[in-house]
């Protein structure tokens, strides 16, 4: 690669006589991290640093805690220090795994303190210290994290966090009507979630701009309703989002079809006498 100028950020390479010629009896990773030339060995440490103007080298973690999130540059070492930092955290770690539409988001694994402790809690308390793109998606609570035999987390036998609603302050809501139903299932496919309420906020949910632009599309061409974006942030719930649909449709369809879209419905979908 090439040398990095004073004040750009790159990987720190050791370069000397004395780097030892690589790993004992691994020899993938000792072609992967070691080299060599006339006079002299190098050892790519996996560490990121920056060469400031007078010569030294700052430190600024491992080079696979950085990710890129939305376009935004993370670290999720940074993530996991304000998460240990909040008030009923015994443990946790955070890290990037890929969400329902195949981008990459933060995925935060807690040991509580408390059982009462929610996903809403955590997401509040962390936009008080953190900007927007460094907040977990999605948060798994855990009795205990996995830990490799030197102590540290093992962040590979970290589960994936399945399909379940979080645990949130919000007590589960059912839909009532069949637009209520219609916009959670949509939510639930687009989320990659297995049950949601109608008032469980869509950020708590895992949600962002990006799934939010998918959710509005899917409603606008299933209930036949134009709908912009905004509506879904001013509205920030399935709930929210069929009144407002439903304020829409009233002045689009007869009113002798209105009972049907206000009609109650059963757990199978059935429109209610």
């Amino acid at each position: 690669g090439t040398l990095a100028a004073p004040g750009e950020e790159g990987e720190i390479i050791v370069r000397s006589p004395a780097v030892c010629s690589g790993y004992w009896n691994l020899p993938q990773e000792t072609q992967t991290r070691f080299a060599e030339g006339p006079g002299w060995r190098q050892y790519a440490t996996g560490d990121q640093g920056q060469l400031d103007t007078e010569g030294c080298l700052h430190y600024l973690g491992r080079k696979d805690d950085q990710v890129k999130i939305r376009s935004h540059r993370v670290r999720l070492s940074e993530v996991e220090a304000m998460l240990l930092g909040l008030e009923n955290v015994a443990g946790g770690a955070v890290v990037a795994r890929p969400g329902p539409d195949g981008d990459l988001r933060l995925v935060a694994y807690v040991v509580p303190s408390s059982k009462s402790l929610t996903t809403s809690e955590l997401r509040l308390a962390l936009e008080k210290r953190l900007p927007l793109a460094m907040i977990p998606a999605v948060f798994v609570f855990m009795d205990s994290l996995p830990i490799t035999p030197s102590g540290k987390v093992d962040r590979l036998a970290l589960p994936e966090p399945g399909h379940q609603r979080p645990k949130l302050g919000t007590p589960f809501k059912a839909p009532r009507t069949p637009i209520e139903a219609t916009i959670v299932h949509i939510w639930q496919d687009v989320l990659g979630l297995d049950e949601l309420g109608l008032d469980d906020g869509f950020l708590d949910l895992g949600g962002n701009s990006l799934l939010a632009s998918q959710i509005v599309g899917r409603v606008m061409r299933s209930l036949d309703v134009d709908l912009p974006l905004a509506v879904l942030f001013a509205s920030p719930t399935a709930g929210a989002m069929a009144m407002a649909v439903t304020q829409s449709l009233v002045g689009t369809f007869a009113p002798e079809m209105l009972d049907t879209f206000f009609a109650e419905i059963d757990g199978d979908g059935k429109v209610l006498e």
